[in-house]
């Protein structure tokens, strides 16, 4: 009958000391990861400026400029989450570098994904810039490719029947 009460003296001070920490806990705390991982990971990546906001985590952003993924017209809703549950905070009229992934019919992006201010992402809009031109080139060289082998087999089928 002894051990009871021992045990459960142990189990508060275990319990008073837990509660008693001062360690700070942060739930949405992100690694940092290179440009080139949150590109691949993101359905689109776009500059972009806020014109519009829902009051619930949704953001309207006039674009400027599509890296990744395409958008029809010039505006994009994007629900950024509140803020309280790893979402972001949009600020009016501000641009920024935006990475969205698609969920539920929609863009989203958060705390993680990557997202910058405009005058804070130079480095990596210059590297969107780079892969983009590099994108178009390899792109060049594949339509170059194609028009040459229609026009060889063109040729060489237009050989064949005069030779008959």
């Amino acid at each position: 009958m002894r051990i009871v009460p021992r045990i459960l003296l142990c189990c508060s001070l275990l319990l008073l000391f837990a509660l008693a920490s001062n360690d700070d806990a942060y739930a949405c705390s992100c690694i940092s990861v290179p440009i080139e991982e949150q590109y691949e990971r993101s359905h689109i990546v776009f500059l972009g400026t806020v014109i519009e906001k829902d009051g619930q985590g949704g953001n309207i952003f006039e674009i400027e400029r599509v890296w990744k993924g395409s958008v029809l017209g010039n505006t994009l809703y994007v629900y950024g989450g509140s803020f309280g549950m790893c979402g972001i905070e949009f600020e009016m009229g501000q641009k920024y570098l935006i990475h969205t992934w698609h969920a539920e019919g929609m863009e989203r992006t958060g705390i993680c994904s990557g997202n910058l201010l405009a005058s804070e992402a130079a480095e990596d809009i210059q590297k969107l810039n780079e892969w983009r031109a590099s994108e178009k080139q390899k792109s060049l060289a594949a339509a170059t490719l194609l028009i040459i082998s229609i026009t060889a087999i063109l040729g060489l089928s237009y050989w064949t029947m005069i030779r008959r």
